[in-house]
């Protein structure tokens, strides 16, 4: 029976790799997120087969409530809530694996040294998973402060805690009396580490917050495999937890900052100290009325009455300054010219889109722009949004095609040849000075080359710094339009102008 066991759980672990492997590309994902759901789902079936628990109805009852439970959270969501839905998955994975853990620990007879080693292992991970879970789901909800939250020797807190769920955890590996209580306090410590772990994580950094979560549920599950020797668990979990410890060093180097740095929230803070609202930087530089090259082609200003700044300076939409700059023309009109003369377009979208739930929208301004014969792409930043791969997941749903979205390294470099950019929602990613504003959490961050582009016209909300704190010198150009307010409203405006 055991061998049996062993050759179907190979063949579903093979089949979990192939469902990952698939979620690499957006025109793939739905096909292998379904693989691997499947092949889980199999698992647990052949787990109950070979534990002979396919008789229990209690077991089969509480199944089917979580069921339920799963089928009507998925149905209802709203897509501007997937991040801390996701966020909240991660930690039920996790707090799982410690319920797991707790149960083993509380048998009759007491577990050998491994079992005790893996229990204290798959209750730390999964107790801080599960509670840094619903910190950051809470964060993501708005439920919670955005920014870091840092308290009163913060950093003695954490050690002590963390000190103590080791001391905790090293006498649970010892056969004593009071294993339950001990177990208990174990978890409770590694709770109380998990809400201080995830509450100094600013909001804008949920992205890296959430994949990293998502790898220490894979962990949490596999030491729990470990636990009750199931290798399919040990399997599945280790897979899971190596997989979202590769998105989390990919979107780190996407960020330019260490994982360390983005726990504790010190950079973030030290900038918005040291600043204010924002971190002066320098402006980019501009020509005044004379030419710039794009690409190797000199690209002249817009025009006086194209123009979206006043002396080089970005003019807040209806102020006395740019009604007297521009007279005759809105800037949604302006942007509508732009966008009727324009060969190739691209779209930078953000989390301001996802805010306004102004997908739907940019859809809508797609469809009009592929009917004027436009040229129309997507530009998208690793870390844009709220969790990995938000704006891939607000796109497809409204079914753009896969073949328009670009990853920033494939993009970057056709920046100078692109006619219009629309950004939607978007402010650290499309920063310039990530390259200029030394000692902030931008500096060095990759972010898409937005003001090489010949016209760009910016969508957003309004041209305050963005979580990062660093103004952004993209808004003083001369060759920009700010259409700035609720991003869905803007894309309407913006549509109802081409069409006249």
């Amino acid at each position: 029976m055991y061998s049996v066991f062993t050759f179907f759980a190979v063949i579903l672990i093979v089949g979990i790799v192939w469902g990952i492997r698939l979620m690499n590309s957006p025109r793939t994902a739905v096909r292998g997120n379904r693989i691997a759901a499947l092949c889980v789902l199999a698992g647990v079936v052949l787990t109950l087969v070979e534990k002979g628990l396919l008789t229990q109805g209690l077991l089969w009852g509480t199944m089917g409530v979580g069921a339920l439970i799963g089928w009507v959270i998925a149905a209802k969501v709203a897509m501007i809530q997937m991040p801390q839905l996701v966020g909240t998955l991660n930690g039920l994975g996790g707090g799982a694996s410690a319920l797991v853990a707790l149960l083993v620990l509380g048998q009759d007879t007491v577990p050998d040294f491994p079992s005790r080693l893996a229990c204290v292992a798959a209750l730390a991970v999964g107790g801080v998973t599960f509670s840094g879970s619903l910190v950051a789901a809470g964060k993501l909800a708005r439920w919670l402060p955005q920014l870091p939250v840092i308290m009163p020797g913060h950093a003695l807190w954490s050690s002590l805690v963390l000190v103590g769920l080791i001391g905790v955890g090293a006498l649970i590996c010892v056969p004593v009396s009071a294993l339950s209580m001990l177990a208990l306090l174990a978890t409770v410590l590694a709770l109380v580490f998990g809400v201080l772990l995830a509450i100094r994580v600013g909001g804008a950094d949920m992205p890296i917050t959430i994949s990293l979560l998502n790898s220490l549920s894979g962990v949490a599950g596999s030491f729990a495999g470990f636990a009750v020797r199931d290798p399919l668990l040990v399997a599945a979990g280790g897979i899971v937890g190596a997989a979202g410890l590769i998105l989390t060093v990919i979107m780190c180097r996407a960020s330019n900052r260490s994982l360390v740095a983005i726990i504790s929230g010190r950079s973030l803070l030290a900038a918005q100290r040291s600043a204010g609202q924002g971190v002066p930087v320098p402006s980019m530089p501009v020509t005044g009325s004379s030419v710039r090259r794009q690409g190797g082609v000199e690209v002249p200003p817009l025009a006086a009455g194209n123009d979206s700044s006043v002396g080089g300076v970005a003019a807040p939409v209806g102020s006395k300054e740019a009604a007297a700059a521009q007279p005759s023309a809105s800037p949604v009109e302006r942007a509508a010219d732009l966008l009727r003369d324009a060969g190739q377009v691209v779209v930078v979208p953000g989390y301001g889109m996802a805010l306004a739930e102004a997908q739907r929208d940019v859809r809508n301004l797609y469809d009009r722009l592929e009917e004027m014969g436009k040229q129309v792409r997507f530009a998208i930043h690793p870390v844009a949004g709220r969790m990995p791969g938000h704006m891939h997941v607000l796109l497809s749903e409204v079914e753009i095609p896969y073949e328009r979205l670009c990853e920033l390294d494939d993009i970057n470099d056709e920046f100078a040849a692109v006619d219009v950019v629309v950004v939607v929602g978007a402010n650290d990613v499309v920063n310039p000075a990530a390259n200029t504003a030394v000692n902030t959490p931008i500096y060095g961050m990759p972010v898409l080359k937005v003001e090489e582009a010949k016209r760009v016209v910016v969508c957003n909300q309004d041209t305050r710094p963005g979580y990062c704190g660093v103004p952004n010198p993209l808004y003083e150009l001369p060759d920009v339009v700010l259409c700035l307010g609720d991003a869905s409203e803007t894309m309407r405006e913006l549509l109802s102008e081409l069409d006249h």
